[in-house]
């Protein structure tokens, strides 16, 4: 079977006529089909050499039509402008969630650190906080020594980097006492949100106790939530 393939490669024939047929057969074979000449046996390339149609036959594959890949980019341009905004919002919730979840476990520490012994004072940064910002600290002059945790003051952390943060709080000042209260006893409100717009979350401290709840701000109260 192969050398009946490569026969018409092999053996050349020597006459016009002959030839003819056996560059047809060469061309069939390679998958390319020769296109005839003029129909008039007087048009002087009749007689020529059959012109070869540089195209694959009905056989072959074939490319992409220029509409077919307008089409294309068309919905991949609509599918990236739907899909990009989206992204950055979320992008932008999970920078706020780090920062909200990251302040209330310092909020925590603080307030293991006064059961040893000393009131520990807090000072929430209000207003717009930026990178490198304080978030929080701890006052007081001096600083008792079993309230200087490692992590004072608490600055923005790297995970919440690349944004402006609006920080509110009914009582920007309180504090933890030795024996687990908090004073003053009212309910305090930390609100954060994104210096521009977008959702905002919160944490409260409820009561003397102050019991911390994180969840989601809303009509100046905070709605528990977990994130």
């Amino acid at each position: 079977h192969d050398q009946q393939w490569r026969k018409p490669y092999l053996h050349k024939p020597d006459s016009p006529a002959t030839s003819k047929q056996w560059v047809r057969s060469v061309l069939l074979h390679s998958g390319m089909e020769p296109t005839p000449r003029a129909q008039n046996p007087a048009h002087p390339l009749s007689n020529r050499w059959p012109v070869v149609s540089m195209k694959w036959s009905r056989h072959g594959g074939h490319g992409f039509s220029l509409v077919e890949l307008l089409a294309v980019v068309a919905i991949l341009g609509l599918l990236a402008g739907l899909g990009i905004p989206a992204l950055i919002q979320n992008h932008k919730r999970e920078q706020l969630n780090a920062l909200t979840i990251g302040l209330a476990f310092w909020l925590q520490e603080v307030r293991r650190s006064a059961l040893r012994g000393n009131t520990c004072e807090v000072k929430i940064s209000t207003g717009l906080i930026t990178d490198g910002g304080t978030v929080a600290s701890i006052d007081g002059e001096p600083i008792p020594q079993t309230c200087a945790i490692p992590n004072n003051p608490y600055l923005l952390t790297e995970s919440a980097m690349g944004a402006a943060y609006e920080i509110a709080a009914n009582e920007d000042t309180f504090s933890f006492t030795p024996r687990g209260s908090k004073f003053p006893s009212t309910d305090v409100l930390i609100t954060i949100g994104m210096a521009n717009s977008g959702p905002a979350r919160c944490i409260q401290l409820n009561g003397l106790l102050g019991n911390l709840e994180m969840g989601n701000a809303s009509n100046g109260s905070c709605v528990l939530t977990k994130f």
